[in-house]
């Protein structure tokens, strides 16, 4: 798929973020590896809110979607690795490695950190249960 050892960017994350910066990207005819580590924030809602044309649908039909746009045949600049990335070095280059969780090295020219955040809940009897239905 990819013609070139170096890609122009390493995208880390394929949750809302790391979706849209690969379509941007190969909209652009730019090479890019998009990783998915298949840990999302939304895992434990079963409704996205506040982003367009998707509130209060599944996050993971989301992703289904969004991947099946890149993945469609349209567009053929994007790889989508279903790995956990491990770690990242930048060389006296500027070029970046990317090691992923099979020990596989990849290239980018850039890279883009889109893993989102971890919410952490606070020791409040009833507190996660409650969050958990403000987003349903």
């Amino acid at each position: 798929m990819l013609v070139a050892n170096v890609v122009d960017a390493l995208i880390i994350g394929a949750g809302p973020a790391g979706l849209s910066a690969a379509l941007g990207l190969c909209r652009q005819r730019r090479t890019a590896v998009l990783f998915d580590s298949g840990v999302y924030r939304n895992a434990i809602t079963s409704h996205m809110h506040n982003f367009p044309t998707w509130d209060h649908q599944s996050p993971s039909d989301f992703r289904k979607k969004a991947l099946a746009e890149l993945t469609s045949g349209r567009y053929d600049t994007t790889e989508y690795v279903r790995q956990h990335v491990q770690s990242v070095e930048q060389n006296k280059d500027g070029i970046f490695t990317a090691i992923d969780s099979n020990g596989k090295e990849w290239q980018g020219k850039k890279l883009l950190i889109a893993t989102g955040i971890t919410d952490v809940m606070p020791d409040i009897p009833g507190f996660k249960e409650t969050w958990m239905n403000m987003n349903m």
